[in-house]
């Protein structure tokens, strides 16, 4: 099992080392999911004493609404942040993620293009795969999402793969054939570029 990523806050170590969160770890170890009920107050107390223990793989964190999900991220990421002044080594964070819910009603097709980006950067790190190269260090503790992210459509692999392309720093890439991919994949074409999703084309200077 991978040594934890965060450190829980202090007065927070007797809750991880209770029979309850002992009794969780051990029945997350044998099957996918758990029902934690009968809590009261931040359930985000008992995520961050499980993640001390259990590390090595993402955890799904469903909330009931939007507003709720973005406190969850806040709350486990304070619970686990560091060990206190004491603890000899630098403090080190849980990685929480978001994945967000598309905020519109259903008929609508206005989708924010920066929660689009969030949810494909989120989906590529869970694959496995980025540019042919493997990053499983880049897949999160904590994936915190709303019941509504869940229920709106994602893309498979197959289909997230066609849907990226890796452009990394010092790399050789053919203009017009950038230019085309960027076309075919919804991006739109401007004299300058504005907002997410633009691209504008100067001689060999491609602006995105």
């Amino acid at each position: 099992m991978a040594p934890p990523k965060g450190d829980l806050q202090p007065f927070l170590q007797p809750l991880a080392d209770s029979r309850v969160v002992a009794d969780l770890i051990g029945r997350l170890e044998e099957r996918r999911h758990v029902a934690a009920t009968g809590q009261w107050g931040s359930c985000a107390l008992v995520l961050a004493a499980v993640v001390q223990r259990l590390m090595g793989r993402p955890m799904l964190v469903l909330t009931a609404h939007l507003d709720e999900a973005d406190d969850a991220v806040d709350q486990v990421m304070f619970f686990t942040r560091g060990g206190g002044a004491d603890s000899g080594r630098r403090p080190e964070t849980a990685d929480v993620r978001l994945y967000p819910a598309f905020e519109v009603l259903p008929g609508e097709s206005n989708i924010s293009h920066e929660l689009s980006a969030q949810r494909l950067e989120l989906l590529t790190d869970l694959s496995g795969t980025r540019g042919g190269e493997k990053q499983g260090a880049g897949r999160p503790d904590f994936i915190v999402a709303p019941v509504q992210a869940v229920m709106q459509p994602s893309p498979g692999e197959e289909l997230l793969a066609e849907l990226v392309k890796p452009v990394r720093v010092g790399q050789t890439l053919d203009r017009d054939a950038l230019v085309r991919w960027l076309a075919e994949h919804g991006y739109t074409r401007l004299d300058a570029v504005e907002d997410a999703g633009d691209f504008a084309v100067r001689g060999e200077i491609v602006d995105v």
